[in-house]
């Protein structure tokens, strides 16, 4: 019988792929639901167009602790 010696770190980068899969899933269906509109205008004196993102209601607390999730617990 042999030991799987990278077994420990196959589980958590599976847990990790899991944590990001449904970070994906919350992110598109917050902007799904359009939670921003996004204006652009091109500012004349320097030629420069800029984008202004205003959102409307606050990201889904998940979404905000699921990257550290995924990178620290995997």
């Amino acid at each position: 019988m042999q030991f799987d010696l990278l077994a420990s770190a196959k589980l958590k980068i599976e847990g990790a792929d899991g944590h990001i899969k449904n970070m994906d899933a919350q992110i598109r269906s917050f902007f799904d639901a359009a939670p921003c509109p996004i204006r652009s205008y091109i500012d004349v004196e320097d030629g420069y167009q800029w984008i202004k993102v205003e959102l409307l209601r606050r990201l889904p607390g998940p979404i905000g602790l699921s990257p550290a999730n995924s990178s620290k617990n995997g």
